[in-house]
């Protein structure tokens, strides 16, 4: 009957495996044909031999490993995974004084305080020995955080344990646990990436909505035919072209338009056409004015003379249409057709690049841009009117293995929507050399002028492209997120290290709001670190969802001496901006908006040199066609064709460094695939083991769960595992003081002071006990959310603070792997092919086999793609 069971148990660990990997044996060990010290030793494997380990068993005690071509079975304790790039380091398990072990599942996020501290819960298994029974318990940890923008990760340092609770264990288990506990803490920063945090966080963690926004619709034209956008940012300013004697062109537009002769001249791409006026009529032209060859070779104009030999159109010249504010268009390919939307009465044009859709019961149109989603009755004749906030249902059953699945990150009340908040509020931060870095300087267009910020004392420079705040006779400025002071407008200015809280009571219909959204987090005599969140860069919370800009329409400054002066303001319209999971931010695309892809991409005038910046050089090649990041003037036009541009990436120099840059992580450390949390303590016996993923979680009520299959059970300290129904958010949640298992406990008990003697024993690494680490001015005689709000107050304002999640209303299951959100892709006409395939359930184990060598996951998100 033994030999039976052994070999049952052989082959159930066998057949579990995902796969093998490479594991290194940390001791001369045993090599048994069957788990248990009972079993047949095979030989011995000599310390620091790799194996092939194929499984382990429910507790790690046991692992199925190959050698030499020989399948058997080695005490788990003495086995440490060689982790390849993919491969998820969870459960880890490490031995503790004697013969005890203890095993960690991967951290559940719980609070992130001002997005600068980090808190999670790590289910635990401890055992005494390798036949023990197990004794499940959770552990809280809490680290300081700073968001690393090139890879997307968030390093988190100082790593300590703020809580423990293992009610089953006796005082002398405890006390062995909490020791342990405290070494096996990570010896170097841990790099977690940023969508494994907000996933956990984004349906628990709420960050509040920006008072004053606008949601006015923009003047939308709808067309079935070729089109093309026009926009001037107000009226046309004229201006001559330096060189070219009879040619002049159009400030205040995205597009090469020119004025030759009295007549107008539009490129469009490689084609031209030409009209009397701007509103038309437009006509093909296959011959240009000579004047146009006088075009300069100063960088501005080079894609335009690379043109100036016209290109036939194929199917004949577009239609133009002409607008003097920021608009929108919605492009057809022939008549609308639209498509069912599972799930609901919705139906989605897919002959469009825009996000349309319909609702068939009552026949209303629905357009996304900007993040806001405007109605109408009637695509032709309108009028559009302001709808996020009335939104159907059915939009928060759109799937996520459809190609207009994006647009879910724009619907309040959805994973999506909340995930994208969540990234918009976390901040960039950056260290400064306060004696290092180089000061700006400030071009004006003569002498400093001011306007008064409404609803305030303050005033901001009006004819500079700078951001110059004048408080109670200081002056202020931020240069690509780092604030600077000065005693006069024009300098010399100094890092600043501290900011007018007024600063920050700037309303959004001021063109300077985005500046309320830079901080100073800390500083010292050396340095200062500064912080920006996505307002910076004009993209808000409001009405639940997160979106780009104010609303509000900012009227550019410009002025005529002998040559117009003309300085932009950022805009919230004029080029179809649409939101991008893959990426995290918003972005433009669209031929129809014109080459620079929307009226972003403006001239500007520099009175330093006397000579205008196209937005052709600055936003680059018209031939690019991938993801381009929606930015603006006020924070420079400078994009980033491949994603999320760092601000602080600007700055060029060792003065300013990323905020992560300071803890040392190399490059190979973040590139973890986006699968989970690294863990290297300075125990040499941890492992993680393969067979054993992810299926165990620290609820936010300090339970226990555990998933097996479809099914959930609870861990019982008395009866062990049991089944539950699907914990529910509030369960997830974290719990009141008084509530957890292990305070069940002692109050049934009278056992009072075991946590007491338990915090005790976890030992700081400077050798203080962790009682210690509260901070002053906070109570150790309240629960864990309670102290970290108290320490929130004591921490500067963030531009978005957290408040407390509230009650939900519905039931979800506890944190998991999400799926990596789609990657950017190019729009391509009807049909569209879905890029994302719905996520699938794990798949039944197979029988072991051995891992290829090499070979690491695609790391998504490169530029040249277009979007669906």
């Amino acid at each position: 009957m033994k030999k039976f069971v052994i070999s049952m148990t052989c082959f159930a660990m066998s057949v579990s495996s995902l796969a093998a990997g490479p594991a290194q044996v940390t001791a001369n060990v045993n090599f048994r044909d069957a788990p248990g010290t009972g079993s047949n030793v095979l030989g011995n494997i000599p310390e620091s031999s790799t194996v092939d380990l194929l499984d382990c068993d429910g507790s790690g005690a046991w692992c199925a490993v190959e050698f030499e071509g020989q399948t058997g079975f080695v005490s788990g304790k003495y086995l440490m995974e060689t982790e390849g790039e993919n491969t998820s380091p969870w459960p880890r398990a490490f031995g503790l004084e004697g013969d005890a072990f203890i095993v960690l599942y991967e951290p559940q996020f719980t609070e992130w305080a001002d997005f600068l501290k980090l808190d999670a819960l790590l289910a635990a298994e401890y055992r005494e020995t390798e036949t023990a029974e197990p004794i499940f318990g959770v552990i809280g940890l809490r680290g300081d955080t700073a968001k690393n923008s090139d890879d997307r990760t968030v390093v988190v340092s100082n790593m300590t344990v703020t809580e423990m609770d293992f009610s089953a264990l006796k005082r002398e288990q405890l006390a062995k646990v909490s020791v342990g506990v405290g070494e096996l803490l990570p010896t170097g920063a841990l790099t977690v990436p940023e969508e494994r945090i907000v996933a956990g966080l984004a349906n628990y963690q709420q960050v509040t909505d920006v008072d004053g926004l606008k949601a006015d619709p923009p003047q939308i034209f709808v067309s079935q035919d070729a089109s093309r956008l026009v926009q001037t940012d107000g009226t046309a300013i004229f201006a001559p072209v330096q060189g070219a004697p009879d040619v002049e062109f159009v400030v205040n537009t995205n597009w090469d338009l020119f004025r030759v002769g009295g007549a107008l001249w539009i490129r469009d791409e490689s084609s031209w056409m030409t009209a009397p006026e701007l509103t038309g009529p437009w006509t093909e032209v296959s011959e240009l004015p000579a004047e146009l060859s006088a075009l300069p070779e100063d960088g501005n104009w080079t894609d335009t003379r690379e043109a100036l030999t016209p290109v036939v159109y194929d199917e004949g010249a577009p239609h133009i249409f002409y607008s003097e504010t920021p608009s929108e268009m919605v492009l057809f390919h022939g008549p609308p057709t639209f498509e069912a939307v599972p799930g609901g009465d919705l139906e989605w044009a897919s002959n469009t690049e825009a996000d349309i859709f319909r609702h068939k019961p009552t026949g209303t149109y629905y357009y996304l841009v900007s993040g806001r989603w405007f109605s109408t009755a009637s695509l032709e004749d309108g009028p559009w009117a302001f709808a996020t906030p009335d939104l159907p249902k059915d939009f928060q059953n759109i799937p996520d293995d459809v190609p207009y699945y994006t647009v879910r990150a724009s619907v309040p009340g959805t994973s999506e929507a909340n995930e994208a908040r969540l990234r918009a509020a976390i901040p960039e931060l950056a260290r400064v050399s306060l004696a290092d870095i180089e000061p700006p300087t400030v071009s004006y267009d003569g002498e400093p002028e001011f306007a008064p910020i409404e609803g305030t004392d303050m005033s901001y420079a009006v004819n500079t492209q700078s951001q110059v705040i004048l408080v109670s006779g200081k002056y202020f400025l931020v240069v690509d997120g780092v604030w600077f002071t000065s005693d006069t407008a024009n300098g010399p200015w100094v890092p600043a290290t501290q900011v007018p809280e007024t600063i920050y009571t700037i309303p959004p219909s001021s063109p300077v709001h985005n500046v309320t959204y830079v901080r100073v987090y800390e500083y010292d005599d050396n340095e200062a670190l500064y912080g920006f969140t996505a307002g910076y860069l004009f993209g808000f919370l409001s009405w639940g969802v997160f979106v780009h800009g104010t609303g509000w329409y900012y009227n550019p400054y410009w002025h005529h001496h002998n040559r117009p002066i003309y300085y932009p303001r950022p805009l919230s319209y004029g080029g179809g901006i649409y939101y991008n999971p893959a990426r995290g931010n918003y972005g433009r695309y669209g031929y129809a908006y014109g080459p620079y892809r929307g009226i972003e991409a403006r001239t500007s005038w520099n009175p330093r040199t006397g000579t205008y910046a196209r937005g052709a050089r600055v936003y680059g090649p018209s031939g690019s066609r991938g993801f381009v990041y929606a930015n603006n003037p006020r924070t420079g036009t400078k994009v980033a064709a491949r994603g999320g541009e760092n601000i602080y990436g600007k700055w060029g120099s060792a003065s300013v460094r990323n905020g992560s840059e300071h803890l040392n992580i190399k490059a190979a450390d973040r590139e973890n695939g986006g699968q989970g949390v690294k863990w290297d303590s300075s125990r040499g016996d941890g492992f993680a083991m393969s067979g054993r993923r992810g299926n165990t979680f620290a609820g936010r009520d300090g339970e226990v769960y555990r998933k097996v299959g479809d099914d959930w059970e609870s861990w019982d300290p008395g009866n062990g595992w049991n089944d539950v129904k699907a914990p529910s958010r509030d369960q997830l949640q974290r719990p009141a003081a008084g509530t957890t298992a292990r305070d069940r406990l002692q109050n049934q008990n009278g056992n009072g002071g075991l946590k007491g003697k338990a915090q005790d024993g976890i030992q700081r690494r400077d050798g203080r006990p962790a009682a210690d680490r509260v901070p002053a001015g906070v109570s150790r005689d309240v629960s864990a959310r309670e102290r970290a709000n108290q320490r929130s107050n004591q921490v500067r304002d963030t531009p978005q603070r957290a408040r407390p999640a509230a009650k939900p209303k519905t039931r979800v299951e506890p944190p998991r792997a999400k799926p990596k959100p789609r990657q950017p892709q190019q729009r391509v006409q009807a049909p569209r092919t879905p890029t994302r395939a719905k996520p699938q359930r794990t798949p039944t184990r197979a029988a072991p086999q051995r891992r290829p060598s090499g070979g690491g996951g695609h790391r998504g998100g490169g530029g040249g793609h277009r979007r669906r």
